[in-house]
């Protein structure tokens, strides 16, 4: 599980990520309820997933500050290391 290995983490909030997520240390899709493959649901989420990547996950990564590093990516890192 990568929250024990300080990576960041987008997955569906389901099975152990709902027990372990927290917003510090990844990201969270869904409802927490299987949908089966409802196709309705299915894009739903991928919408959800390009709009969290595009928002999120993307700036967090290739913001930099003045030294040239991602300080919101390497402090999520961070925090996710010591969850």
């Amino acid at each position: 599980m990568s929250v024990f290995s300080g990576q960041l983490a987008s997955v569906l909030t389901d099975g152990e990520w709902a027990e372990a997520y927290t917003p510090e240390v990844g990201w969270a899709l869904g409802d927490g309820q299987d949908h089966g493959d409802d196709p309705a649901w299915d894009a739903a989420e991928a919408e959800a997933l390009y709009g969290l990547l595009e928002q999120d996950v993307i700036p967090a990564f290739y913001t930099r500050n003045q030294f040239g590093m991602p300080s919101t990516w390497i402090g999520r890192c961070a925090r996710a290391w010591h969850a």
